[in-house]
């Protein structure tokens, strides 16, 4: 019976690594490098000036265009590509672990960050920056938004956060009542992650009322789908809720609070 073929090795006898102007080694896995796909983008007035009133409400804007803030333009822009679905279809693939946001998928392997990099570089020849903001799409991704999200992209964001094995079942439950979609995104500890729907803002300002009454335990509340430096897995409106903590508060403290009013609102 002949034994399996082994893979070759490089020249220094290792094993070749994944492409390192792509991937990046962190506590023993292969995660993305972003720089590559959220290239720089033209000024808010520049690109303000590619976006029309009357197409920005066919697809839902909630916000006239003079009243959209410069920070969500740019963020829009800036994730042509990582919002893009074929580049959301190689990731979502068998290469990845998956994660609440797309920089903390991480490889299976060097080998599987090897097949993901050459996937990722055709989609690189295809995909233009500049095509993308001078296209409906990048419209759509403005209107997505200022508004808060659907039904049917609630129920998305539902099921795929449902699906991660990294889904706590407190997050699982805050998520079966009413439009309530939040998610604790692992990059960043006392951070909760809460998408724009009418019950989501009520929850936003029981954390910020409850916990402040917490001695020396804080919450801030900003716009995170607004900034163009997190990589959420699903783009549409979010708010950020973080814990500010001048005393020994646990991480979970936000998870702990919205479940508790969660289950206040039977």
């Amino acid at each position: 019976m002949s034994s399996p073929k082994r893979k070759k090795a490089g020249r220094n006898g290792r094993r070749p690594e994944p492409d390192i102007d792509m991937f990046v080694r962190r506590l023993a896995q292969w995660r993305l490098r972003f720089d590559m796909f959220v290239p720089p983008t033209a000024s808010p007035d520049e690109l303000r000036a590619k976006l029309a009133p009357d197409e920005l409400k066919t697809f839902g804007a909630e916000t006239p265009l003079d009243e959209i803030p410069d920070d969500l333009v740019v963020a829009a822009a800036s994730a042509g590509a990582t919002g893009c679905m074929p580049f959301l279809d190689i990731l979502d693939g068998n290469a990845f672990s998956r994660a609440p946001c797309l920089c903390c998928y991480a490889a299976h392997s060097a080998r599987k960050a090897r097949e993901a990099a050459a996937s990722l570089r055709l989609f690189l020849n295809y995909y233009d920056a500049d095509s993308f903001v001078n296209s409906r799409a990048f419209v759509r991704a403005v209107a997505a938004l200022s508004r808060d999200l659907r039904p049917e992209e609630i129920a998305e964001v539902r099921n795929d956060f449902a699906r991660l094995d990294s889904t706590p079942d407190s997050v699982r439950e805050i998520n079966s009542r009413g439009d309530l979609c939040v998610i604790e995104p692992p990059c960043q500890p006392g951070v909760l992650w809460v998408y724009s729907t009418p019950c989501g803002r009520r929850l936003l300002r029981h954390l910020a009322r409850g916990i402040r009454k917490r001695k020396g335990v804080f919450v801030k509340v900003t716009v995170a789908s607004s900034n163009p430096t997190l990589f959420p897995r699903h783009h549409y409106r979010m708010y950020a809720a973080t814990l500010i903590r001048t005393d020994d508060a646990p991480s979970h403290t936000l998870v702990e609070t919205a479940l508790t009013w969660v289950r206040a609102q039977r």
